[in-house]
Formats: structure tokens, sequence, C-alpha cells
């Protein structure tokens, strides 16, 4: 399939993956990793399935962290490719928001997970609790313009992130 313009490169597309998927399952790791928080702040031994799911947590974390910081300085560096001429400029500013949003969240909880971990709970713990409510909220909002693109408008938008193109046609949001 040749490569068209307006298409996210092949290492966009793969890093969104590779990021996608490591969220996903930290959603599955969270249970043993807040377990083994609770667990420490008490003092407790942390053993086990809860140990083994409270370091692949905190490993994920720092591989979201670094995969988010090298998509960051790819999206920095190339660019994106534009919303559709067609999408209201509300929706525009709202994608561009939520975009913004994901790159924010996605690079600031791995580093507050860690504070809080490290030690230092107060701030950092409720901060990362917060921070993961505000990523569920900007999956419904993605999720809701995936499905918007696939079957209100029918546009070809939804295989953006499925074909990856060329580095022509971006611009810089």
């Amino acid at each position: 399939m040749a490569p068209s313009a307006g298409a996210y490169t092949r290492t966009q597309v793969l890093l969104h993956w590779a990021v996608a998927v490591l969220v996903a399952a930290q959603l599955f790791l969270a249970g043993a990793m807040e377990t083994a928080f609770e667990a420490r702040m008490r003092g407790f031994a942390i053993q086990g399935p809860v140990l083994a799911g409270a370091w692949a947590h905190i490993a994920f974390g720092g591989a979201i962290l670094g995969l988010m910081s090298v998509r960051l300085w790819l999206r920095l560096r190339t660019g994106v490719p534009p919303p559709p001429d067609s999408l209201p400029p509300t929706l525009r500013r709202l994608t561009r928001w939520v975009h913004r949003g994901f790159y924010l969240i996605l690079l600031t909880l791995p580093l507050s997970g860690a504070l809080a971990w490290g030690g230092r709970v107060g701030l950092a713990a409720t901060l990362h609790s917060a921070l993961i409510s505000v990523l569920f909220a900007l999956l419904a909002a993605h999720l809701a313009g995936f499905a918007a693109h696939l079957l209100l408008w029918r546009d070809a938008r939804v295989g953006r992130m499925f074909r990856p193109g060329n580095e022509h046609g971006r611009e810089r949001r």
C-alpha cells in the first residue's frame, strides 16, 4: 500500500499503539500496584503476584514515559497530519487539546507515580490519582472522536493510525 499525504509515519503509528497497549496493561496492573502501595505505606512485606504486578506497573510506567518522550520529540520534529477541512473550528480546537492533554498526562503520570512510590507520598500520590481520572476523560473523548469519524462522518480519518504514510502534508500543532 502506497503511503498517503496526511498520514502518520510508521514510527508514529508504532509508538501510538505501543503506548496504547502499555496504558491498557497499566489499568490491569493498577490493583496490584494499589495493594503494594498500601502495604508499603503500612510497613508490610510485599510478596508474590502483588510484588510482580507492582514492579510490572513501575516498568510499564517507565516505558510509557520513554515512549511518550520520543513521541513528543517526533511530533515537534515532523508535525502531524492536518485535521479534515470539514471539521468545525470548535472540534478542531477540542481535538488539539485532547491530544495535548494526552501528552501532558502520559508524561506526568509516570513521574508522579515514581515520586509517590519513592516515598514522596502526599502530593505525588494525590496528583497521580487525579491524573488517572483526567486520563479516563481524555480516553472517552478520544474514543468518541474515533466513533464520530467512523460512524457519523464516515471519513478516512480512522485509518490514519492503522496505515502509516509519508512525511508530507503535516502541520505542527
